[in-house]
């Protein structure tokens, strides 16, 4: 980063201790504004996964009643009917779980992958926090013995202050490095994952338009049926 060790030394002189920079900061806040939205992405996927699938299969207990009123009455036109929809409440709740096993395994599965990864990432946080802490108390350390005019340790303690000023330099490129690169590979990732939720939407919404559409068909045959009849 360039200008870095100025706006250290600015810093320094002004407060008597180190501070991170204003880019470093805005980096960290992008890093947990960017896991607590995933976090919260990943549990509404999953509540919306569970609550379909619980939804799925009571609706699958609502077709065996069906089916059970149309075998007491299939010698009836009415018992055919109720076949026929108990079929189709069946095609679909079957649709259904199939859409909640696409949008786990396309959305829900790699959200999670790289949210796990997102977390070890911390590791590039703490040592920012460490290299910032060792120079913050070699700076410390200069400035106490440049009181005590012991040209030896002073020395000594700013060639330290040197390395430590290097480390912290470095640690902070490579923070910045891995928050940029995470933000690229989230933006990646979370565009394929879309992709494969509302494609695993659109295959259910056309094959369940499909189902009903077939089931209208049948409705409005049974009607025209029942109405002849009548007259």
């Amino acid at each position: 980063m360039k200008n870095f060790g100025a706006k250290l030394k600015t810093m320094v002189t002004k407060s008597g201790h180190t501070e991170e920079t204003e880019d470093i900061k805005q980096l960290k806040e992008r890093y947990y504004l960017l896991l607590d939205h995933y976090e919260k992405l990943m549990k509404g996927g999953k509540n919306y996964i569970g609550y379909s699938q619980k939804s799925a299969k009571e609706a699958d207990k609502f077709a065996e009643v069906l089916i059970n009123f149309a075998l007491c009455n299939s010698d009836t036109d009415l018992g055919e009917l109720m076949a026929k929809i108990a079929e189709c409440q069946k095609s679909i709740n079957n649709l259904q779980l199939t859409l909640m096993t696409s949008l786990l395994e396309g959305f829900l599965a790699p959200g999670q992958k790289f949210l796990e990864e997102l977390k070890k990432e911390t590791n590039a946080k703490r040592n920012l926090q460490h290299a910032h802490s060792k120079f913050d108390s070699a700076t410390t350390k200069v400035k106490k013995l440049q009181t005590e005019k012991n040209s030896t340790k002073l020395q000594q303690a700013e060639d330290e202050l040197k390395d430590a000023q290097q480390n912290f330099e470095l640690a902070q490129d490579q923070f910045n490095d891995t928050i940029k690169e995470l933000q690229q590979k989230h933006n990646e990732e979370l565009t394929v994952q879309l992709k494969n939720y509302f494609n695993a939407q659109l295959c259910f919404f056309g094959q369940g338009y499909t189902l009903l559409a077939e089931l209208e068909n049948s409705l409005e045959t049974n009607g025209k049926q029942n109405n002849s009849q009548g007259s």
